[in-house]
């Protein structure tokens, strides 16, 4: 082999890929993915929202009570609603979009 054909070939798997790419973004499906994302990430922004501010465990620090370091844990996650609220609107935008 020699340099000649190695870059013919890797010319040739640029071309394939490229093609490839711009079948995949001028699909409907693709607009339809992109489209599940974003309201998936704001339905995700606004629920948990609400519940870090309607939920007494995440908007309220625990001082006393029963259980006491099970809410301190629990409030110390309250950063994670997003991301975990992400993660279960974008498993339900799957659905959606493979429907």
């Amino acid at each position: 082999m020699d340099l000649d054909m190695l870059q013919a070939d890797g010319l040739a798997i640029f071309d394939t890929t490229i093609e490839t790419v711009l079948k995949w973004a001028t699909s409907p499906q693709f607009y339809a993915q992109v489209a599940g994302i974003i309201v998936a990430v704001l339905l995700a922004r606004v629920v948990a929202r609400q519940l870090a501010k309607r939920v007494p465990l995440f908007s309220q620090e625990p001082v006393d009570g029963a259980l006491l370091k099970v809410r301190q844990w629990v409030y110390a996650c309250r950063d994670l609603l997003f991301a975990v609220c992400t993660v279960l609107a974008l498993a339900i935008a799957i659905h959606g979009v493979l429907a």
